[in-house]
């Protein structure tokens, strides 16, 4: 019995020829038939019959996904519109870097910056500390006119209980004892 090797090596050019010729007819036929099937009239077909055999039941599941995981939901939708805003403007040019002489201009040009950024930083450092004084002066000064304010209330609070939950109209004699009143009224 013979093996395929020996098989193929006994078939003339022309046989041979004849086979490639009928594959390639083979291929041909197989891409024009996924090029009739993949027409975009032919897929909108296909999706129409699929939206209206399953649109109900598909509208229903994307109902429900949406409302149980609503943030992926929104931030798809916001993703989606940020790609479709962002094909309507033009293309952005990027900066052409040089080297050579000019090579120079941008290692001054970037101790500069360096410069104005340790400037930058001690002036922050400077206002920062003035706020602190600031806020430490008006901290104590607040303190003090809040504790002379305690002061003068203290001074003036009305003398018995009673007077102070609004039982005026009851005659202190009755009301005031030595267990409610802290010192006694004239």
């Amino acid at each position: 019995m013979k093996s395929e090797m020996e098989i193929e090596s006994e078939k003339s050019p022309e046989q041979i020829e004849r086979e490639i010729d009928a594959q390639r007819a083979s291929i041909g036929n197989i891409v024009d038939a996924l090029e009739s099937k993949f027409t975009p009239g032919q897929m909108f077909d296909q999706a129409w019959s699929m939206l209206q055999n399953n649109g109900a039941t598909f509208v229903s599941n994307l109902g429900t996904s949406v409302r149980n995981n609503p943030v992926p939901a929104v931030l798809t939708s916001v993703g989606l519109l940020w790609l479709m805003m962002s094909q309507n403007r033009p293309p952005v040019s990027y900066p052409v870097y040089r080297t050579g002489p000019d090579q120079n201009k941008v290692s001054e040009w970037a101790d500069g910056v360096a410069d104005g950024i340790d400037s930058a930083r001690d002036h922050l450092h400077q206002t920062a500390d003035s706020i602190k004084e600031g806020y430490q002066s008006l901290k104590g000064k607040a303190t003090s006119v809040a504790t002379t304010s305690a002061r003068q209330q203290k001074a003036s609070a009305t003398p018995c209980m009673t007077q102070a939950i609004g039982l005026r109209a009851i005659p202190k004699r009755w009301v005031c004892s030595s267990i409610i009143c802290s010192r006694n009224n004239p």
